[in-house]
């Protein structure tokens, strides 16, 4: 059970919504959990959570490609998330765990069209890289 809370808890962090998944790792460290299992979880969770955003991104993409009239103005968040992924490209997502502008990344990636295969690469190498070093601090 704890294990899915924690899958739970790192997919909602990745997504647009507020939140983090942090306090989850590190709580599931110091009760004994296997931190290799830990890792895995977390990770998968977030990457799950950055598919759906990126998901949102192409779709959003696919009603706006072609027509007339322009996407809506992006916020501040999603402006500075555009500006980072057209000057680093795909390896930005490996920033992709970065609190306020991460989540805006996925986002941008789908909305630009960026392959899948790309995309996963970057996202997965970040967030693993992420709760590794997490749970390298935490860990006994």
């Amino acid at each position: 059970m704890a294990y899915l809370a924690l899958l739970l808890s790192s997919f909602l962090a990745a997504t647009l919504l507020p939140g983090g998944s942090e306090i989850a790792v590190v709580a599931m460290l110091k009760s004994g959990n296997d931190p290799l299992a830990i890792l895995i979880v977390a990770t998968c969770g977030n990457y799950l959570g950055a598919l759906t955003n990126y998901g949102l991104g192409r779709l959003a993409r696919s009603r706006t490609v072609g027509r007339a009239e322009r996407p809506a103005e992006p916020g501040r968040v999603a402006a500075a998330a555009r500006r980072l992924y057209s000057k680093l490209g795909p390896v930005s997502l490996a920033f992709s765990w970065v609190p306020l502008i991460g989540d805006p990344l996925t986002l941008v990636a789908g909305l630009a069209g960026m392959g899948v295969r790309t995309f996963s690469v970057w996202v997965i190498a970040g967030k693993a890289a992420r709760y590794w070093v997490l749970i390298q601090a935490f860990g006994s």
